[in-house]
């Protein structure tokens, strides 16, 4: 596995690859495909273009042999972030397509010290169909765009300015993204369902 980190202001991004195999890749999308999606995820209050997303619980998550992938995620992050110090409290999947919509949002409010995990989960993806993840430095101009490469992990304080790229005109296929969103345990962690 390779792990590339980066200081955003005060905050520190980390992206992992390699993480997966190829077969182990291509099981975790066909888990996450053959999911529900409904239209329903939005990036902030009110948001009327919302995009297809399907809900997980995060206690069905560490129980069902269909997600185990999730501890192997979680021990990769642990290599970068004290994760012990963080629950898990929510859980969706994202599916983009061109012509959806994004808008830069944060997933938590400023100084909570929560942490979002995304995984790329698509099984192709060409870097010229867009679709970056843009992450914002606090009171500057976006900064750092992250290729939503298969089977790479995103690391980054959920208080940071973000938006997932929408694929362009030439994408043909959907974007798969799992967020898993973490609450720091000492502050009471969130409702995690």
């Amino acid at each position: 596995m390779e792990t590339h980190s980066r200081r955003l202001g005060d905050a520190t991004i980390h992206v992992l690859d390699g993480l997966f195999d190829d077969a182990v890749r291509a099981a975790i999308f066909h888990r996450l495909a053959g999911l529900h999606y409904f239209r329903k995820q939005g990036d902030f209050e009110g948001d009327r273009y919302l995009t297809l997303a399907a809900t997980l619980d995060p206690g069905a998550l560490r129980d069902d042999p269909g997600f185990a992938f999730h501890t192997a995620i979680a021990r990769a992050v642990s290599r970068c972030v004290p994760l012990e110090r963080y629950a898990l409290w929510s859980v969706h999947v994202n599916q983009i397509h061109y012509g959806d919509a994004s808008f830069p949002h944060t997933d938590c409010p400023a100084g909570t010290g929560d942490l979002t995990v995304l995984y790329y989960a698509h099984r192709e993806w060409d870097a010229a169909w867009g679709g970056h993840t843009l992450i914002v430095e606090p009171g500057g101009p976006f900064e750092v765009a992250i290729a939503p490469v298969p089977g790479r992990v995103l690391v980054f304080p959920g208080d940071l300015l973000h938006c997932g790229g929408v694929p362009g005109r030439t994408c043909t296929v959907s974007r798969y993204t799992l967020t898993l969103k973490y609450a720091l345990r000492e502050q009471g962690g969130r409702d995690a369902g």
